[in-house]
């Protein structure tokens, strides 16, 4: 039995660009259809984003919200998929089947194989793969976010569901009206369950109207918390604020919003556009894609980081330096991406802990008076932050240590550095005692989301005291290769040069004013047929399927 997700609209926006069918990709146990386009002349390796329709559309869906435009004039490569009707009666991802949104089965299969395809036929940036799709296919986008995590590095979900929210057609139906019903923990424990991955996690995009009829808005806040869990983070948001007509809600790690909830008051079923040639203008409204005067797809491709507001320009002549403060919101640019210093005073926000304050520095005291009789073992203090880096970067914290293990050789006292549970510097004093004003620790940072740990340990195995103290003077990660901030900021530096300059990044609201619209032929043909689900599902007839793969 299949579901129907009650969405339709069969987009026949004349695509201006190429758009081509890939006839084979892989096994395809959920029989899937694929389309590309690939800019010509792009620079490579290409950036790739997988698109996912809604119920009775085609891969149309593409063109209509006007991303085809946008990767051409972006540079990033699109695989678009499209359902057919011999698997679900109205054309919608079966996001609700067991087998077909577990890893290595069904749909879920077919669309990662559509990643692998593209990745054999062109130069892909592994780093750089996201995945976005309207209702059931913002459902399966959940689903492949989940499934799927060491793929996709991000998604932007419209109008879908938390992954799981429902398994069968009973669950589906009540998951669609009103939202999961589960508890924060759960929502996380099944991304957690859906592949043996531990991170770092895909970053996510919530899209949703406050007068959806046809999937309550409940579920947009589901996903907000199911997988700002899943990073890490509070249940509440770093940040509020807006987007054009959208509320925008940010989870942060650092200057990175890992998890972003837009709301907008008013709208119903859809993705949100703003037609028009001229720029800032996206999409050819129609059913389900909405004209709100918002160019969502903009803002999809620059919470990817695909949008090139990177490029600055600059003058001068030479080599120099400067300093500046930007306004806005987005990942970090390349350069710094944090400072921990006490020549500011600290800014502890987003670090979790237990760090005692010494006139202003921040330090870390563990001490241990043994085990059995005395009760303590291994003691421990630590403090500990995610950061999303936006490149190769190198970690380094400068800490003045006192470590006191001078009792025999069952004592220990240390301080280390640890990356994602994994200690990557570090020192220790066993029998003996360290005093190390102004010791380095440093460790490389592969781009992507990584938990940075500091902690003291002590271990005694008699009653007399073994103790670490860290006194921690500065934690510093930096991108090594100089590149190009994102975004408008404002700043004062000195320095000499010619050519190109950097600007800090942001995610301003008027950043999606430069860039142009969907080039679809004006009075393209847009059905507006609607096919509703009312109490019963609908049920697919003589699909024939490959058995389930890994």
């Amino acid at each position: 039995m299949r579901l129907a997700w009650p969405l339709g609209a069969s987009l026949l926006c004349t695509p201006a660009l190429a758009v081509d069918a890939v006839e084979s990709f892989g096994t395809n146990p959920g029989e899937l259809r694929m389309f590309e386009h690939v800019p010509a002349g792009a620079a490579a390796p290409l950036p790739l984003v997988l698109v996912l329709h809604g119920c009775t559309q085609t891969h149309d869906y593409a063109q209509a919200v006007g991303l085809v435009d946008l990767a051409e004039q972006h540079g990033f490569a699109l695989a678009l998929a499209e359902q057919d009707s011999s698997n679900n009666a109205s054309s919608c991802f079966n996001w609700f089947e067991p087998g077909d949104i577990a890893r290595g089965q069904g749909e879920a299969l077919s669309l990662a194989q559509m990643v692998e395809a593209m990745k054999a036929r062109y130069d892909i940036d592994d780093g750089r793969v996201f995945v976005t799709g309207l209702s059931a296919g913002g459902a399966m986008t959940a689903v492949m976010l989940a499934a799927y995590p060491d793929v996709f590095a991000g998604g932007a979900v419209f109008a879908g569901v938390s992954y799981r929210c429902g398994t069968g057609i009973s669950d589906a139906f009540s998951c669609m009206n009103n939202g999961a019903g589960d508890t924060r923990e759960l929502l996380t424990q099944r991304v957690r369950d859906a592949s043996s991955w531990g991170g770092p996690w895909p970053r996510v995009q919530v899209w949703h109207g406050d007068a959806d009829t046809t999937v309550d808005p409940q579920n947009a806040l589901d996903l907000a918390q199911q997988w700002s869990a899943v990073h890490g983070l509070p249940a509440s948001p770093s940040t509020t604020g807006t987007l054009g007509p959208a509320q925008r809600s940010s989870w942060r790690s650092g200057n990175a919003a890992m998890v972003e909830l837009l709301q907008l008051a008013g709208m119903n079923h859809g993705t949100p556009v703003d037609p028009g040639s001229g720029a800032g203008h996206c999409g050819t409204a129609g059913a389900f894609v909405l004209d709100v005067d918002l160019c969502s797809s903009a803002a999809v491709i620059a919470f990817f980081g695909l949008d090139g507001a990177s490029e600055g320009e600059g003058e001068g002549e030479g080599e120099g330096e400067g300093e500046g403060e930007g306004e806005g919101e987005g990942d970090p640019a390349p350069g710094l991406v944090e400072t921990f210093s006490d020549l500011d005073g600290y800014d502890l926000d987003g670090w979790q802990g237990d760090a005692h304050s010494d006139a202003g520095i921040a330090t870390l005291r563990a001490a241990s008076s043994g085990a059995g009789a005395c009760g303590e073992g291994v003691v421990r203090a630590s403090l500990a932050r995610t950061f999303m880096i936006p490149a190769a970067a190198t970690l380094t914290v400068h800490a003045d240590l006192s470590l006191s293990a001078a009792i025999n050789v069952a004592t220990r006292a240390a301080f280390f550095v640890t990356v994602d549970g994994v200690v990557v510097d570090g020192r220790e004093a066993v029998f003996a005692s360290l005093d190390a004003p102004g010791e380095v620790l440093t460790a490389a940072l592969a781009a992507g989301t990584h938990e940075i740990a500091l902690v003291a340990e002590a271990d005694s195995n008699v009653c007399i005291t073994a103790a670490a103290e860290a006194r921690i003077d500065e934690v510093r990660v930096a991108v090594e290769d100089e590149g190009e901030g994102e975004g408008e900021g404002e700043g004062e530096g000195e320095g000499e040069g010619e050519g190109e300059g950097e600007g800090d990044e942001g995610e301003d609201e008027d950043a999606l004013d430069d860039i142009p619209g969907c080039a679809c032929r004006q009075g393209a043909r847009v059905s507006t047929s609607l096919a509703w689900l009312g109490a019963l599902a609908l049920v697919s007839l003589g699909r024939r399927r490959a058995q389930p793969s890994a």
